[in-house]
């Protein structure tokens, strides 16, 4: 699965929506065959036949139940890390750290912006490509 991931900061929007919703990412999971069953299964217990089910259309993605579609959403959140940060992951855990450690030293500031930034920090830290984007940028500004 290759994840187009280049783009100006003034297209994030748009093209958070290029990668669609949890329904879409859940589909492009089960479309993929670089992505096998067993490893759908060991990542998030969703077991073979369903996931045999959902390919060959036996049954529909579109009537599975959220907690399905978030599972699968989470594959395609894991395949995206490990296609865009790969053998990285050390230094990606570290740039986590440092950011994690830059938003608890913000809320030290105006006590009226202490819920803005946590919310601020949950949003980013929850937003995969996000993050990836921003590990690159930060990555670059090291060199």
């Amino acid at each position: 699965m290759k994840f187009k991931t280049d783009f100006p900061v003034a297209d994030w929007q748009p093209y958070m929506a290029k990668l669609g919703s949890d329904l879409d990412k859940a589909r492009q999971v089960i479309e993929s065959r670089d992505i096998k069953a067993v490893r759908i299964e060991s990542l998030v217990g969703l077991n073979r036949q369903s996931i045999s089910n959902y390919r060959v259309g036996r049954t529909q993605l579109e009537k599975a139940g959220w907690v399905t579609i978030s599972k699968l959403a989470h594959v395609w959140d894991i395949e995206y890390v490990n296609e865009n940060v790969g053998k990285n992951t050390e230094d990606f855990v570290k740039f986590m750290t440092i950011f994690n450690r830059t938003f608890k030293e913000l809320k030290t500031g105006d006590p009226k912006m202490v819920s803005v930034i946590e919310l601020l920090s949950q949003m980013a830290i929850s937003d995969i490509p996000m993050m990836i984007e921003l590990y690159k940028k930060f990555k670059g500004a090291r060199k």
